[in-house]
């Protein structure tokens, strides 16, 4: 997104609004929420100058780039932030030898997680260009196929970080890749416009890995002999860069000549342009209408809110007398369901004993007494088989 050429309100984290002035308060946030955000400020907010304070837009930051291999997911979650508040165009993150695989499985790489790091280091810059992120697993490819179309060498100065005995110094390299400057030349051309700086893991590139970005154009530069942490030795570099090519930018621009006009050149004063003017009083007079409309558009706003808020404290209140009421008869329906288990409880206790009555009966039971004594009937006594059933059983 590119920034804004139109003045904007100076101010940290979207309060500008907030520099209007104390004994006109009140109006200017009339004729700014009048106006409407995106919108242009109506011509009577020109007449107070002292109520919003306008700065032109920031100059472009300058073009610095970052081939970042992956540190550990903690500390590029630090660093997502701060390389948005320092202007860096484009963050590539790769591989390396020394970079564990699972980082880029982490919450470092998940847009998720790092967009908002990286929008709120935009509103704490107050800057509206978002850093465009890639993800390159494999380096070698990365450096042969892509790297020239991302990064043309006619324009960008390639900086490969790594400490050495030999090292320049980020400043030395931006100065020394312009043409006019002194000692040899270490490149042809236009000065570079941007910078890519080529950061190792903690521990530093692998010989294999420095070998392979000198053949793609890097030249080493080095932060000193101390050891440094990778966020710490990130933003050092970055801000040397841009630092570098802001004072590279500053030599090479020609100094601006100087031009007076002559008086005969001025053109002559119309008196009766001068006459056309509007008088002070037309001009306080319709200022203070553009005020006045504006906060009578405040007042009928602040009564649509006021009836808002009415019908929702009306709305909450009813609501809260059919919570008073549903919670009444959940009491009801919870004493009567305590009833009923008390029921239950003593149906269920008679049933017991009444079946423990049956099962205890059979063994008090005893015979009646007219049982014992009884006989059998003399025609009983003196019963004879007949004979052909005798002589059946004779047969068998």
């Amino acid at each position: 997104m590119a920034a804004s050429s139109s003045p904007r309100a100076t101010g940290v984290r979207g309060t500008s609004l907030r520099s209007c002035g104390q004994s006109q308060a009140t109006p200017c946030a009339s004729a700014s929420s009048a106006a409407g955000l995106g919108a242009q400020a109506p011509a009577a907010v020109a007449v107070l100058p002292r109520a919003l304070r306008l700065a032109p837009a920031p100059p472009e930051p300058p073009w610095v780039e970052l081939l970042l291999a992956l540190p550990r997911p903690k500390v590029m979650m630090r660093l997502w932030s701060t390389l948005a508040q320092l202007g860096v165009r484009r963050i590539t993150l790769t591989n390396a030898c020394r970079v564990e695989k699972p980082y880029f499985s982490s919450q470092a790489t998940d847009p998720a997680k790092y967009v908002p790091e990286l929008l709120e280091g935009l509103e704490q810059a107050c800057c509206t260009r978002m850093p465009e992120v890639r993800v390159e697993m494999r380096l070698k490819p990365f450096l042969e196929d892509a790297l020239d179309s991302l990064c043309p060498p006619s324009e960008v100065l390639r900086l490969l970080c790594h400490p050495g005995p030999a090292s320049a110094s980020v400043a030395e390299a931006v100065a020394a890749a312009r043409p006019a400057a002194p000692g040899p030349p270490r490149r042809t051309g236009p000065p570079p416009r941007g910078v890519l700086l080529a950061v190792g893991p903690e521990g530093g590139w692998v010989d294999y890995e420095l070998e392979l970005l000198r053949s793609r154009g890097f030249e080493q530069v080095s932060l000193g002999p101390r050891i440094l942490t990778t966020d710490v030795a990130v933003v050092s570099l970055v801000s040397l860069a841009m630092d570098a090519l802001a004072a590279s930018s500053r030599a090479a621009a020609p100094a601006p000549e100087p031009h007076l006009a002559p008086p005969s050149a001025l053109p002559p004063a119309d008196p009766e342009q001068a006459l056309r003017a509007p008088p002070l009083q037309q001009v306080e007079a319709s200022a203070a209408e553009a005020y006045g409309n504006a906060a009578r558009s405040s007042e009928d706003r602040l009564r649509l809110a006021a009836d808002r808020l009415q019908q929702r404290q009306e709305t909450a209140e009813a609501l809260s007398v059919d919570l008073v009421t549903l919670r009444e008869q959940l009491r009801e329906r919870e004493a009567t369901s305590s009833a009923l288990q008390l029921e239950v409880a003593q149906l269920q206790a008679e049933v017991a004993a009444a079946r423990a009555a049956v099962l205890a009966e059979p063994a008090n039971w005893r015979a009646p007494a007219d049982v014992d004594s009884w006989e059998a009937p003399a025609e009983a006594k003196s019963w004879a088989a007949p004979a052909e059933v005798s002589a059946w059983a004779e047969g068998r």
